[in-house]
């Protein structure tokens, strides 16, 4: 009878020993936070501040970029949830503050295709999503977003001069700044 006992007790150390009933993660990704809750959220305004040093992004080309996307994506228009440009005097459940903080471009060294340069953008941006009691729903600071326009310039002035940029990076930014915010990333 001692032996059968003994043997049980070394059967529990061992499993235990080499973890058979402990789940220890082993450093892999965690789980995805939950999704932000729209509870009470149907009227975005958003506001956007260019606070970089270089203001080449114009930030009302950027908050109406912002407010169609959030009109227009199937996400947001499932929810019942519409944006609008903050006005003064005017409220909505939330406010979406965006700042960029900061703007620069780079070329990649010797890279070039029938004289267009594929371009490395990189934006700096904090985001603020907060009802109007106060509670922040979600936010990102300092985050960075890199974009690749490809444009036929090889100046970093001359790029910014050209006269589609500024809506190819909104609407990318406005995008990719939806979809982290959609996925609560």
């Amino acid at each position: 009878m001692f032996s059968k006992k003994l043997l049980t007790l070394a059967c529990v150390v061992g499993i235990l020993a080499f973890g058979g009933c402990i789940f220890i993660p082993t450093g892999g990704t965690p789980p995805p936070p939950p999704p932000i809750s729209w509870h009470g959220i149907q009227t975005i305004q958003v506001t956007v501040t260019n606070a970089s040093e270089s203001h080449h992004l114009g930030p009302a080309a950027l908050a109406q970029a912002v407010v169609n996307n959030i009109n227009f994506n199937s996400r947001t228009a499932n929810a019942g949830i519409k944006a609008k440009l903050q006005t003064e005097g005017e409220t909505g459940d939330a406010l979406l503050k965006i700042t960029i903080l900061s703007e620069t471009a780079t070329p990649p060294p010797g890279e070039s295709s029938r004289g267009t340069v594929k371009w490395t953008v990189l934006l700096k941006v904090s985001t603020t999503l907060t009802k109007r009691d106060g509670q922040v729903v979600w936010s990102e600071t300092g985050a960075d977003y890199t974009l690749t326009p490809a444009y036929p310039r090889e100046d970093p002035d001359d790029l910014w001069q050209e006269h589609t940029l500024e809506h190819w990076l909104t609407y990318q930014l406005s995008d990719r700044l939806l979809n982290r915010m959609l996925s609560a990333k």
